[in-house]
């Protein structure tokens, strides 16, 4: 595919803080083609991380790879990085990346062939899950992503009111800006609300089992953060979601708040209170129901 050098198809967004040799990794497994932007939105790095970005930037000396530094004032993480890195997409489609992960480059690089005139709002891939230091397979994967697309009923559905990461799909960029949509700003959880709107807003969208992206597990990364502070953002966003979901129709796609009692404490939260936060982040008319299902759960 030749495009011409006007053109951008695809806006590729990678939020960054202080692991550049990562990220050099996942820029790198992005195929150089032409219409294909990439914005780094480095979140407020160390000097010492800042140095190398600056000599990663002359030495990659990529025209379509542009780097946008935010400042100790600037930086309100990974979320606000991404809302930034919007604002400056020209694709026709966004694609996101986490500055951890990398790209199948030749899958991708097909798929950008196959999708960019495509007529779909959104196209979800297939990903693999991998240790970041081993890069053995992970079963993360599994149950957090891959059995909602692989499901033999309403996999759509699932698709779009499941999965809650914004990465491992192609997403048309008129209607994140149609429809105002943004991340949440907080520190862990940016990206479920993202998710979840794109996916109710989308006309329509795709499933195709290729698999692009390269989820890498690490410890110390954001998402595998389980202290109590996190997990009650965690839990708010999971009421804030649900709320959306009852209200529009979609109350079979709830998330179940009271999962989070056996990592509360674990974090050391005493299991009356643990009890207490999930009724308070759980609608009246499902209080019962989610804990009869939760008791289940844990006996089978």
């Amino acid at each position: 595919m030749n495009p011409k050098n006007d053109m951008i198809n695809f806006s590729i967004i990678i939020p960054h803080k202080n692991i550049p040799s990562l990220l050099e990794d996942c820029i790198l497994s992005i195929p150089k083609r032409n219409d294909v932007q990439i914005i780094v939105v480095d979140d407020n790095s160390n000097e010492e991380t800042l140095e190398q970005l600056h000599f990663m930037e002359r030495r990659l000396n990529q025209s379509r790879l542009s780097f946008v530094y935010l400042d100790e004032n600037q930086a309100k993480g990974a979320g606000h990085a991404r809302n930034i890195g919007l604002s400056q997409a020209i694709g026709k489609w966004v694609v996101f990346a986490d500055s951890d992960d990398t790209f199948e480059t030749e899958t991708i690089n097909a798929a950008f062939d196959n999708y960019a005139e495509d007529e779909n709002d959104i196209i979800y891939f297939s990903i693999n899950c991998l240790d970041v230091n081993t890069k053995k397979p992970m079963s993360n994967a599994d149950r957090m992503y891959i059995s909602h697309l692989c499901a033999e009923n309403d996999a759509e559905n699932r698709c779009r009111y499941k999965i809650q990461v914004p990465w491992g799909k192609f997403v048309k960029r008129n209607l994140i800006e149609k429809h105002s949509i943004k991340f949440d700003e907080t520190k862990v959880g940016n990206d479920a609300w993202f998710a979840l709107q794109v996916g109710y807003y989308a006309n329509g969208v795709k499933i195709d089992f290729a698999k692009i992206y390269n989820w890498m597990v690490r410890s110390g990364s954001i998402t595998s953060n389980k202290n109590e502070e996190a997990l009650l953002v965690h839990i708010r966003l999971a009421s804030k979601l649900n709320y959306f979901k009852e209200s529009h129709g979609l109350s079979k796609y709830r998330a179940n708040v009271f999962a989070f009692i056996p990592m509360l404490m674990r974090a050391k939260v005493p299991v009356i209170r643990a009890v207490s936060i999930c009724v308070k982040n759980t609608s009246n008319q499902y209080i019962v129901k989610d804990i009869v299902n939760v008791i289940k759960m844990k006996l089978a």
